[in-house]
């Protein structure tokens, strides 16, 4: 007669000795996948804050281009101020003259969804 082993006789036993190893991987499972969500969560929160970065760049590198091409076809003698509008939100440009030929750019923009970035510049201009 073959002799039934110890982890046989436990597994008929009404002591309960499967149940706490399928709660035990249960909660493990739902860990993991709580943490796969955060982790989705946090990806999908930083590619939406991302692509508002690049949005207030563009935004910037827009006015930039725009602006230096009035600078070009216009004499600034004088300080000023600028708003250029764009698709998806718009720049304000002040600008100020300094020692007679030291132009100071202050870029600030904003974007549709109501993020703000700025940037200051100094250019010297040969007069």
């Amino acid at each position: 007669m073959k002799k039934k082993s110890a982890f046989t006789k436990t597994m008929h036993n009404s002591n309960g000795f499967i149940f706490p190893y399928i709660m035990f991987l249960a909660v493990l499972v739902l860990m993991v996948l709580t943490s796969c969500l955060s982790i989705y969560k946090n990806h999908i929160e930083m590619t939406e804050l991302q692509l508002e970065q690049i949005k207030l760049e563009t935004l910037l590198q827009m006015s930039d281009y725009q602006f230096s091409k009035e600078l070009v076809m216009e004499d600034i003698t004088e300080d000023g101020q600028l708003t250029y509008e764009y698709p998806y939100g718009f720049v304000k440009i002040n600008y100020k003259i300094r020692g007679g030929n030291q132009l100071i750019i202050e870029y600030h923009a904003t974007s549709d969804n109501g993020g703000n970035y700025g940037r200051i510049e100094k250019i010297e201009m040969n007069l």
